[in-house]
């Protein structure tokens, strides 16, 4: 099997089009993390959420994704904000070097369970005690169309919510539960669904997870 963990071919393709539409919770952000505080999006694509933040007075941003093209747009429009390619699986960052980190349908693009938890693993890593984490990403469906397209391609990656999308790119859909197993190391703060588009601009039910985590863990 190809590795399904880095799939920068697409996402370089994709870069000067793509268009993402998770929601991203201002308010709330507002209230836990300080506009002064060290935040990284993980998986920041053409630069979106920090372009939010940027507009909101967030002076301590830096970004981080795979694809060169979703970078090389990022930094076009935010040129003032750090913004690293890595395709490795420990992101080049030391240890406790954010106070809040964000992942806008990063966990999408990572099918296998081992790929999240590592990631997850990670990020707590990088995260300084006490330190937020901001989840968005997919749920499955249940309309004929996403269902078809889970039974084809459960037998091949073993897993139901994962299949192929045009581009030759691999992607999850994931059960509540399992967002919540994944999250677990983390204090709940906030969980809820919603609803939402995907970049082919097709309807898309979402979950937000922030959480934080605990002053002591190891």
């Amino acid at each position: 099997m190809r590795d399904l963990g880095h799939q920068h071919e697409f996402w370089n393709a994709a870069a000067d089009s793509a268009v993402f539409t998770h929601p991203l919770d201002l308010e709330f952000l507002l209230r836990h993390v300080a506009q002064t505080d060290r935040v990284l999006d993980y998986g920041c694509g053409y630069g979106r959420v920090l372009q939010i933040l940027q507009e909101h007075a967030f002076c301590n941003l830096a970004g981080l994704d795979i694809s060169k093209g979703m970078v090389a747009r990022a930094r076009t429009s935010l040129p003032d904000v750090p913004i690293a390619v890595s395709g490795g699986a420990v992101a080049p960052y030391p240890d406790g070097s954010f106070d809040a980190i964000l992942l806008f349908a990063v966990l999408t693009c990572v099918p296998r369970d081992e790929d999240q938890r590592a990631l997850m693993a990670d990020i707590r890593r990088l995260l300084a005690p006490g330190g937020l984490v901001y989840v968005s990403d997919f749920l499955m469906r249940s309309d004929a169309r996403n269902r078809e397209r889970y039974r084809r391609f459960e037998s091949r990656y073993g897993r139901a919510g994962v299949f192929e999308i045009e581009g030759n790119a691999v992607v999850r859909h994931h059960s509540r539960e399992w967002i919540q197993e994944l999250m677990d190391p983390f204090e709940t703060l906030d969980i809820a669904e919603f609803e939402t588009r995907t970049m082919n601009d097709n309807p898309a039910s979402g979950i937000r997870f922030i959480g934080r985590l605990p002053r002591n863990a190891e």
